[in-house]
């Protein structure tokens, strides 16, 4: 029979089969070490923006997808490069 897990535990196991496989990727390519980072340190810039209630520069958003859902929630802010085009 199949064991079933919490829903803490599932996300608990989740998070670490991503990990894991982020890790793998890493070791595998070494040369997106330097962009996983950049994306590691945008991310916490996001989370504190968003923690504030300031909008977020797009240039932040890597995820065409998020950008559109933060979009049109009013949480982006247009940058100023993009915006004259």
């Amino acid at each position: 029979m199949s064991r079933l897990m919490t829903p803490e535990e599932a996300a608990r196991w989740a998070q670490e089969q991503i990990t894991a496989a982020i890790q793998r990727t890493l070791e595998e390519k070494p040369a997106l070490a330097d962009l996983y980072q950049q994306r590691l340190e945008d991310q916490a810039q996001i989370d504190r923006l968003k923690k504030e209630g300031r909008p977020i520069p797009e240039s932040l958003v890597a995820n065409p997808f998020l950008l559109r859902i933060l979009s049109d929630q009013g949480h982006i802010l247009v940058d100023k490069q993009r915006a004259s085009l």
